[in-house]
């Protein structure tokens, strides 16, 4: 080997361990990201909701609420944690009404932000009545709860229209 070749390979070897020496000390001084994404689990939280036919209305359970997670209905400032049950609770809430809630964790650093937005039907109070019995494919009366303010001038008229329309 001459002079010459030994001199680029001096060189290639050099070139070699600094992009070696850099991409190890790349690799070792890159910071992992060790916090989860969600340390709060506001992607968890399950929602349940349920209809008092005594009180017209429903109440709104949201399960898996960590204390340092903030519940907080859109349009208002009422701002509830979870207790310690992990429930956040909303009591009273009328159906035919579309509510967006918003779940905020208090992780300043790493601020995580999610919604659901649930429409609550309306309870059909005609669902299982006598007048029902013989309409059982009409969605009046085959579904226990609608979109619609289900009145009794409008039942009544839907029936009679399906009496004309299939009898």
């Amino acid at each position: 080997m001459n002079k010459k070749e030994k001199t680029i390979l001096i060189v290639v070897l050099v070139v070699v361990a600094v992009i070696c020496g850099f991409i190890a000390y790349k690799l070792s001084n890159k910071k992992e990201d060790t916090k989860p994404k969600d340390p709060n689990n506001i992607y968890n939280i399950v929602m349940d909701k349920k209809y008092s036919k005594s009180k017209n209305s429903y109440t709104i359970i949201f399960s898996n609420v960590r204390k340092d997670v903030i519940v907080r209905e859109d349009g208002t400032e009422d701002k509830i944690r979870g207790n310690d049950e992990g429930k956040v609770i909303y009591e009273d809430v009328q159906p035919g009404t579309t509510h967006k809630y918003i779940f905020n964790d208090l992780n300043e650093k790493n601020k995580n932000e999610r919604s659901t937005t649930v429409t609550l039907p309306y309870y059909n109070k005609f669902y299982g009545s006598n007048e029902c019995k013989q309409y059982t494919k009409l969605q009046v009366c085959s579904k226990q709860f609608l979109d619609y303010d289900l009145t009794e001038e409008l039942f009544e008229q839907t029936l009679k229209n399906y009496g004309k329309t299939y009898n």
